[in-house]
């Protein structure tokens, strides 16, 4: 190629990206990216007693498991890749792969760092593999409980968002990033009985998925695991609510039983902002808002016993109390941050149409902190969603890439959610840049 064919080349794609840069802006300013991440770090049942500790409750059963924000698999055919898609992802994760990332978390021992380098490697053409990325990172020795069930391993310092199961050889080895100190690492199982990838995803089909890495001329402003499908998503706009504006004496009832509170058997005053309730030592605050703030006075005599499973007694009043409460909304994206002395700090979020919904303020839809085997205190935030027949379509990845590059903000994750004020009725999908 002569050198003015080069420059002309090299004009034509400064020129390109330029318009997009353009074009991105413009259509940004109609509608919004939000940039930063600052602020987002049950039906009764008739056989149930009239109040009481959790464990002498009829918990109403709820799939809670928590899944990926974000799967993408390789195999001999080629790569697939799925987010914000509820039905994909409950055939291919919730079904099927799921229970090979839990199997591959059950009992790890210990791990190896690798090269940034080695963890590319294993995304090249040819290999096999399955790319799991979760909304918020998961200590690695709860991981597996989280999932839905297995084993604990001994990593409980590390914690992940990405893993990778790889085929090598005649075995699989696990990969993932860790969140603490950015690098990769190969883990090590004991007595893993992981069997081969190529069998578990043979009937996967092509969509032509790829990493923003391997595209730089495009996508460099984003992070480099940035997932592009060859569409960009389209979901419904949904109606939100507060499940307890203008709720009956009965419907009140039923709420204080399902978190453990005999209705009888408590002391009830009005608040600012809604109502105190009192049972013994501990406090129930009930907002106008919907959201239902815990503080146990006292841990040797807990409401909400735990044992040896935060997530599965967590999981447990989170069943009782939204059954019937959140409309079409789902509780997929669980995140787990172990603290001081014991504690552990576990934060879910509503999902609608697999993407995440971020509620003002904080962006979660309930956190709990867990100490001593009890639950110390909780936020819930109670929303009810229903989907309508409007659509919103997102700006192209290629065009928020350069939007997000003529803001400075290169590196940047992309995440398609909702944002819900808690005030609005119409609750809008769009990107985040953070």
């Amino acid at each position: 190629m002569t050198n003015g064919r080069k420059r002309l080349l090299s004009w034509g794609q400064n020129l390109a990206i330029c318009l997009l840069t353009v074009s991105a802006l413009v259509l940004i300013g109609q509608s919004s990216l939000y940039m930063g991440f600052d602020a987002f770090v049950l039906a009764k049942d008739e056989g149930q007693p009239e109040g009481g500790r959790l464990g002498e409750l009829v918990g109403v059963q709820s799939n809670m498991t928590a899944g990926p924000l974000r799967l993408l698999v390789q195999n001999s055919a080629g790569r697939y890749g799925v987010q914000y898609d509820r039905e994909a992802m409950e055939a291919l994760f919730h079904q099927k792969l799921g229970s090979l990332l839990r199997e591959a978390l059950t009992g790890l021992e210990a791990s190896a760092p690798i090269s940034e380098e080695v963890w590319r490697g294993a995304f090249l053409p040819g290999k096999t593999f399955i790319y799991y990325e979760f909304f918020h990172g998961l200590p690695l020795g709860e991981a597996a409980s989280v999932l839905g069930g297995g084993r604990d391993g001994n990593l409980r310092e590390e914690v992940a968002k990405r893993f990778c199961i790889l085929e090598e050889g005649e075995g699989l080895a696990l990969l993932y990033q860790n969140q603490r100190d950015g690098l990769y690492y190969r883990a090590s199982q004991s007595g893993s009985s992981l069997r081969s990838l190529e069998e578990q995803i043979d009937q996967v089909s092509p969509n032509g998925a790829v990493f923003a890495f391997e595209l730089p001329e495009l996508y460099a402003a984003l992070d480099p695991y940035q997932v592009i499908l060859p569409t960009a998503p389209q979901l419904p706009v949904y109606e939100g609510k507060n499940p307890l504006e203008g709720i009956n004496q009965e419907a009140w009832e039923d709420l204080l039983r399902s978190l453990a509170f005999n209705p009888r058997a408590v002391s009830t005053y009005e608040s600012a902002d809604g109502q105190v309730i009192r049972d013994g030592l501990d406090t129930l605050r009930v907002a106008q808002n919907g959201q239902l703030n815990f503080t146990a006075g006292s841990l040797s005599n807990p409401r909400y016993p735990v044992g040896e499973s935060p997530f599965a007694g967590v999981r447990q009043i989170l069943a009782s109390v939204l059954a019937g409460q959140s409309g079409e909304g789902d509780l997929t994206f669980w995140g787990m941050s172990p603290g001081g002395e014991g504690e552990i700090t576990i934060t879910c979020w509503y999902a609608l149409s697999g993407a995440p919904v971020l509620l003002t303020p904080h962006g979660y839809a309930a956190r709990f902190v867990v100490k001593e085997g009890c639950v110390a205190e909780y936020t819930i935030t109670l929303r009810a969603y229903t989907a309508t027949q409007e659509q919103a379509a997102a700006l192209p990845e290629v065009q928020a890439s350069a939007a997000v590059s003529a803001l400075h903000q290169t590196g940047s994750e992309l995440i398609f959610c909702y944002s819900d004020a808690g005030d609005a009725l119409r609750v809008l999908p769009n990107w985040l840049a953070y």
